[in-house]
């Protein structure tokens, strides 16, 4: 099991830190109590054996410990992320084999507070006496991107046809306030008055229906 301590930024004040350039300036060479500490993303981390107890003076130091395992496939179990106190773990199905012969394991990555959380979530696995949070097997929902591509061109349509819609009520709405005006005027005039007669009512009414 290859085991990291990562640690947190109080690790450069400490009494036993110390760090000291490499000749080639390629970077630093650090330690802690006389110990290898690396760099990685922007973390420091201490390789670890994971059998080897956490010495009380890097206790308050970790912040994060994370290990990577792989078991072999004795006894089924599921792929997914179980957890267990401060512990998370993904399990998911790998082969170790050389092309001839196969070597089926389940590969874990797991990270926790403590070293006791990770020794037990790994114990429960093994044993199968947990079942993971999250499955990886179970039926896949949602949508596929062909039907969200599909969705998005029927949503894009019904947009266009709502706004030409939309803009036909807004051209009906301006006919008939202009009808509206159309009637406010022959009011003003007398009925005998030509601007009333029957003929120029109707081709009024056409011009404003029709757009003219």
């Amino acid at each position: 099991m290859s085991t990291n301590l990562y640690l947190n930024n109080e690790v450069k004040k400490s009494n036993g830190f110390k760090s000291t350039p490499y000749p080639d300036h390629s970077g630093d060479n650090m330690t802690i109590n006389g110990m290898n500490v690396f760099g990685a993303k922007g973390r420091l981390y201490l390789m670890w054996n994971e059998d080897d107890p956490i010495p009380e003076e890097l206790k308050d130091l970790v912040e994060e410990i994370s290990c990577r395992k792989t078991i072999p496939q004795m006894g089924r179990r599921e792929a997914g992320i179980y957890r267990h106190g401060t512990a998370e773990c993904e399990l998911t199905p790998d082969d170790y084999g050389n092309g001839k012969r196969e070597k089926p394991v389940y590969t874990l990555k797991i990270t926790a507070k403590n070293m006791e959380d990770i020794k037990e979530v790994l114990h429960k696995v093994k044993i199968g006496t947990i079942r993971p949070d999250e499955s990886y097997e179970g039926p896949q929902g949602g949508r596929s991107r062909r039907q969200l591509e599909s969705e998005l061109l029927e949503a894009q349509a019904t947009i266009r046809g709502n706004a030409k819609k939309l803009e036909a009520l807004q051209t009906l709405r301006e006919k008939i306030s202009s009808l509206y005006r159309l009637a406010g005027s022959f009011l003003d005039h007398p009925f005998w008055s030509p601007l009333v007669f029957k003929s120029n009512v109707t081709s009024k009414m056409d011009e404003i229906l029709n757009g003219e």
